[in-house]
């Protein structure tokens, strides 16, 4: 009876679950208000990551479970105001040079930089300041400026109270060096902002390449809005050129340095970022040249924090939604109050840990399309392969070297079918590769005894090769590479198509890989590559790879049915599908992964070359030789007869 019992109550959950308005969400936290009025939120570190990046699945529902606006507070962009200063007035001194100037503005000033012409040279500095020119406060005693012959140094101090001065005075001693000529400076404010927030980083990886540092910092949490970066170093002197990479893109760079002269120091270790991370990880690169590489101790970091402002009437226990991708971001009245509101005094709130959302039902993410493809014809079909799906809704496959070989230029004739009708996709370029071995085989030209030449060859024909890379061992070369490839066009003539050339240089303490771009897709298995080495001896080639872009395709299953893949028809057109109009709502879901089976072939291979069938048929030529020889015989009869001698 109580099995029986609990069998309701299990249901009655089931159902609540796929009715639940927030089934969608992954993610809950529990929010404390303690009374009525406005609330402030900042939100942690591990909402930001499990949310959009641009916080578009935020919800926030009150004790009855109904969902109440917001406003999102971003962090104020690091705006600062450079203008020069007025009234620039130089005087040179017995030993000493001094600036002085005019503020122009009633903002706290929080830093002066000077501007002159000079390099390679150190000189110390010091720096007063007066509202009315009787009473001179000293902001720098012990500073210092300095520039090297390739452009680093430092001319900018920075005050470690900001005020409002209307006049400075800087101070340069020449004593030690002669007077060099400042032709003006310039003064910093900075706008207000919310003041940044610890944030706990360590290092997960160092790699000494050739000239530089690079090191991998761990942020253990994605969408984070980075502030600053500072670095904990043991050098006595030192210049660097550093930058911040969150993958192939530099979100950050500085000049750091350290320097030491005459008992005085000077020295800047602070990154500037203020730029929203969007993964957990970035990379810090530090140009050594030919300088060891720093003795780095540790790494400080901080962060702009996002908060939440939003009106409660009552106190109570609140809830904070957080991780649906295809989730659209709310449209609020308050929005337009942001500015007021962040001005604005309000109760503080409470944030628990992230957790799992128990009302969270996988089905009520999936994207409805409401969308089927047509009937298709698979008479003109050559290739097939079964698709495995590990459940039904929105999946991906990635297509394989088969398919990729068979298939058109273009991909154009690309199909799947489920039950006889078209199932639409979307062909979905990814940020993969796929790296083939290649095999280098010496083909010297007799003709051409200053030319090297090699065929490189790979497993299959036809395959859209976009980059190969070279290596080579020999130490010292420089060579102008081309890649080219034997082809047929509609009347049989044979033809050289270059597909990618670029410049190759070796020297002694830097030998790089040549990556060379592939423009068009291999015809066959094999290339061509050659270059010419004049006068000198020739270069060799030790290994060669070849990469190929990932293609995925996107679609969404409802029914359990198989699901086939179909290539291989040179005659097919492009399909369109209306599926593009929600390409956004299927490209946010994260996909069921499928594979492709084996290949079935159908009928006889297409021709996916220049060259048509009928080019080469023994019957086109004898179609030919009757037209010739008709020809012949109708200018025969139009030319005008000989005449008989009388």
């Amino acid at each position: 009876m109580r099995r029986l019992a609990f069998i309701p109550f299990v249901a009655a959950l089931a159902a609540s679950a796929q009715t639940s308005p927030h089934a969608a969400w992954q993610n809950v936290q529990s929010v404390t208000v303690s009374g009525s009025g406005l609330h402030r939120l900042d939100l942690p570190p591990a909402t930001l990551s499990a949310a959009q990046a641009g916080l578009e699945d935020l919800r926030l529902s009150d004790a009855q479970g109904i969902d109440q606006p917001f406003v999102i507070e971003w962090p104020l962009p690091a705006s600062t105001r450079q203008p020069q200063v007025e009234n620039f007035r130089v005087t040179l001194q017995p030993q000493r040079t001094i600036l002085d100037m005019d503020t122009g503005t009633t903002k706290p000033i929080r830093a002066l930089l000077l501007e002159c012409a000079a390099r390679d040279f150190v000189k110390a500095v010091s720096i007063e300041a007066s509202n009315d020119r009787s009473q001179w406060q000293p902001l720098i005693t012990d500073g210092m400026i300095f520039r090297q012959s390739d452009g680093a140094g430092h001319m900018t101090f920075t005050f470690a109270n900001p005020q409002s001065w209307a006049h400075l005075r800087v101070t340069i001693r020449d004593d030690s060096s002669p007077a060099i000529a400042f032709t003006g400076a310039r003064i910093e404010w900075q706008e207000p902002r919310t003041a940044p927030v610890p944030l706990d980083v360590s290092v997960s990886g160092r790699e000494e390449a050739k000239g530089e540092t690079q090191l991998r910092l761990d942020l253990r949490h994605s969408n984070l809005f980075l502030a600053e970066l500072s670095l904990r170093v043991s050098d006595a002197l030192f210049s660097r050129h550093v930058s911040v990479q969150t993958g192939p893109r530099t979100i950050a760079s500085a000049q750091l340095h350290r320097l030491a002269v005459n008992g005085k120091q000077t020295e800047e270790l602070t990154i500037p970022v203020f730029t929203q991370v969007p993964a957990n990880e970035i990379t810090l690169v530090i140009i050594n040249n030919d300088s060891p590489p720093l003795k780095i101790e540790g790494i400080n970091a901080t962060r702009d924090p996002v908060s939440l402002a939003f009106h409660a009437s009552a106190p109570g226990s609140w809830s904070l939604f957080t991780g649906n991708p295809a989730a659209k971001a709310p449209t609020y009245d308050v929005a337009t109050l942001a500015n007021d509101l962040r001005s604005a005094s309000s109760i503080p709130a409470t944030i628990t840990l992230l957790e799992p959302n128990p009302t969270f039902n996988k089905a009520a993410t999936q994207p409805e399309t409401g969308l089927s493809g047509a009937t298709l014809d698979l008479t003109g079909w050559s290739y097939r392969k079964a698709v495995t799906l590990s459940g039904h809704g929105v999946s991906q496959i990635e297509l394989d070297l088969d398919v990729l070989a068979h298939a058109r230029d273009e991909l154009g004739d690309l199909r799947l079918v489920q039950g006889g009708r078209q199932v639409p996709f979307l062909l979905q370029p990814t940020d993969r590769t796929t790296t083939l071995p290649v095999t280098i085989k010496a083909e010297p030209d007799s003709k051409r005894p200053s030319v090297s030449r090699w065929r490189l060859s790979v497993s299959q024909r036809h395959l859209p090769v976009r980059r190969l890379t070279l290596q080579s061992p020999t130490p010292v070369f420089e060579r102008s590479m081309r890649v080219i490839e034997s082809r047929r066009d509609h009347y049989g003539n044979e033809s050289l198509v270059s597909l990618a050339s670029a410049s190759w240089s070796h020297v002694p303490d830097r030998q790089p890989e040549l990556p060379l771009t592939c423009y068009h897709r291999w015809q066959g298995d094999s290339v061509i590559l050659e270059t010419d080495n004049g006068d000198n001896s020739p270069i060799e080639l030790s290994t060669a790879k070849a990469d190929l872009d990932v293609v995925a395709l996107v679609f969404k299953t409802t029914t359990p049915e198989p699901v086939h893949l179909y290539y291989g028809n040179p005659r097919a057109t492009t399909p369109r599908y209306d599926l593009r109009l929600v390409e956004k709502d299927l490209t946010t879901v994260s996909p069921l992964i499928g594979k492709l089976g084996d290949e079935q072939v159908l009928s006889s291979h297409p021709v996916f070359c220049d060259t048509p069938k009928e080019a080469t048929s023994p019957w086109l030529w004898v179609a030919l030789s009757v037209v010739v020889i008709g020809l012949i015989a109708v200018m025969a009869k139009l030319l005008p007869k000989a005449e008989t001698p009388s």
